[in-house]
């Protein structure tokens, strides 16, 4: 039986990352190149948000596990301090105003 899929957040502190480095993290299909893997398979990107003054970044995935996530963050080159599990985050809105940062 397949673990029960969470939410999972990647602390990052990323110097130097522009909005464009994450909006082209958030928008491909597969975050990391972590096929053959099922656990990983199953880990999907979220989105993320940038604190461009603290140099930070959280990214939001969805995933059976806090190993599955670190694997797939590594894999993508996200430099993650730690991931958690999170709770709480709303649904993205389809296109328009408010979604920038946010992929799928």
């Amino acid at each position: 039986m397949a673990d029960p899929i969470r939410s999972y957040l990647a602390e990052c502190f990323w110097p130097g990352v522009t909005q464009a480095q994450l909006e082209e993290l958030d928008n491909r299909d597969e975050p990391a190149a972590a096929t053959g893997r099922d656990s990983t398979a199953q880990v999907r990107n979220r989105g993320s948000m940038l604190m461009p003054e603290d140099k930070v970044v959280f990214c939001f995935f969805d995933g059976p596990s806090a190993t599955a996530v670190e694997a797939t963050a590594r894999d993508a080159g996200i430099p993650f301090a730690r991931i958690v599990e999170s709770a709480g985050l709303p649904d993205a809105p389809a296109g328009g105003e408010g979604s920038q940062g946010i992929g799928t």
